[in-house]
């Protein structure tokens, strides 16, 4: 046996001794984890079944925080983990008023003509950092069995999304600054859809 195998052949049983304390399992996602399960759901059994000591969700974009209405069917504020995340923190730290004075602001910025449209959203992310809003989704999509274990999910920054791609990227899932009058109509829409309890495309419905 080659020095090489002997050393991989310790490394293994090193492993096999107490798994827990030496591995960690890094899951690559190819989106932004947008979409999450419905609140108070879980996922309870794939991410700890192996035990692992902590588990690592690394997204290769940022945080989707804004509805698109510009071909991709993802206009459902509710219905993106980021979103849910500063909710919840929001009304964990006794800020529930904040929630209401952008749903009154969305409802006048509807009432303008597009041109003169803002996005009232960027509010319910503007108390937290990223690393928070991370944080708390690490916390949302922690598994509920009997594993110990920690769970890290890492986002891509929109600087380093920048960074790497050359001229326009589409950012405005991620920053919320849209590119057409119709982006801001959308996004304010679709906060008055979820906090009044209105389910569907917000660009399929009269504004």
């Amino acid at each position: 046996c080659n020095p090489r195998g002997r050393a991989e052949q310790r490394r293994l049983q090193y492993h096999q001794q107490d798994p827990r304390q030496h591995v960690v399992h890094l899951l690559p996602l190819l989106t932004s984890c947008a979409r999450a399960r419905p609140p108070g759901v879980r996922p309870n059994r794939p991410m700890g079944r192996t035990n692992p000591r902590k588990i690592v969700i690394c997204s290769t974009a940022p945080q989707i925080r804004y509805p698109d209405c510009y071909g991709i069917d993802m206009s459902e504020l509710g219905k993106f983990i980021a979103f849910q995340a500063a909710i919840r923190m929001l009304e964990r730290d006794g800020r529930q008023v904040l929630i209401e004075e952008v749903h009154r602001e969305c409802m006048e910025e509807l009432r303008k003509p597009w041109a003169e449209m803002q996005n009232c959203v960027k509010r319910i992310y503007e108390p937290f950092t990223a690393e928070e809003i991370s944080a708390e989704i690490s916390r949302m999509v922690y598994p509920e069995n009997s594993w110990q274990g920690e769970v890290e999910v890492i986002y891509q920054t929109i600087e380093n999304l920048h960074a790497s791609l050359e001229g326009p990227c589409g950012d405005w899932y991620f920053t919320g600054d849209y590119p057409t009058p119709g982006g801001y109509a959308t996004v304010n829409a679709a906060f008055v859809n979820w906090r009044d309890g209105v389910s569907g495309r917000s660009y399929d419905l009269p504004l």
